[in-house]
């Protein structure tokens, strides 16, 4: 990305999107924050029949994330570059620094600010850069993440296929909701809810049969901000297997609730 070839480029822009295992008990995002940039926490893999990229990612605090890209190619791996998602100035930022740099033509962090959000899509620019000028993040698929870099005249899409992990333990702050239960004909269902946990602008359904803390416990602290850890995951919110009718998507389940 840095340097002039696409390969480099390559290299040094795929980092923004693989992030690495969050663990409840070290790793907090605020709801505070404007964007939803718990989306970014997991792994995510690009292979080629040349090479496979891997980024690692850490939450530094509730509003910055720091990254690692390793790259493993023909003959071994290395580590290509360190990235930071952070705030500046009230901004959203991704910069990245090549390890390998060109002696000749050191360019040191570069730093790409988000312009856009919307619809779970980033756009981050950097007008001066040369290639690229813009990088796109699209994380409408949660399994198969979009990343685009372009410039006013070209661009390549990049996929990439997120490591799933169901084990891997989110943390956020955020607000637990409580909302009437309607049928698929539109009528309310009398004494019948469905439970919510919104965070950083998205709501999540709660399938609360997997969760190890319940709707009792949920119902104490509807409304007000508390810090959660809990899983994403995909699947039937309704049941446990598809042989009975139920709505299906992405839900989470809930591991533990600190006020």
């Amino acid at each position: 990305m840095l340097n002039k070839t696409f390969y480099t480029m390559k290299r040094i822009l795929i980092p923004i999107f693989l992030l690495a295992i969050f663990f409840a008990s070290d790793n907090v995002f605020s709801q505070k924050t404007d964007y939803p940039i718990h989306l970014f926490i997991g792994a995510f893999t690009r292979t080629t029949v040349n090479d496979t990229t891997v980024e690692i990612w850490d939450a530094v605090d509730d509003t910055e994330l720091a990254g690692r890209t390793i790259y493993t190619y023909t003959g071994g791996s290395m580590l290509s570059e360190t990235m930071r998602i952070f705030y500046k100035n009230g901004k959203l930022n991704y910069c990245a620094t090549i390890m390998e740099q060109d002696p000749n033509d050191p360019q040191g962090e570069v730093c790409f600010e988000l312009i856009s959000y919307k619809d779970l899509v980033f756009t981050f620019e950097n007008k001066q850069h040369d290639f690229p000028k813009r990088i796109i993040y699209n994380f409408n698929n949660w399994r198969n993440i979009v990343a685009r870099i372009e410039d006013d005249s070209k661009g390549y899409d990049l996929d990439f296929a997120r490591d799933y992990n169901m084990f891997q333990v989110y943390t956020t702050k955020g607000v637990f909701i409580k909302e009437p239960f309607e049928n698929k004909g539109g009528k309310i269902i009398e004494g019948v809810y469905d439970y919510f946990f919104q965070t950083q602008g998205i709501k999540y359904f709660i399938k609360l049969r997997d969760a190890a803390i319940k709707k009792d416990e949920i119902d104490k602290v509807l409304n007000k901000e508390v810090k959660v850890s809990f899983f994403i995951r995909e699947g039937l919110w309704d049941a446990d297997d598809n042989t009975h009718q139920s709505r299906i998507g992405k839900y989470v389940t809930i591991a533990g609730i600190y006020e």
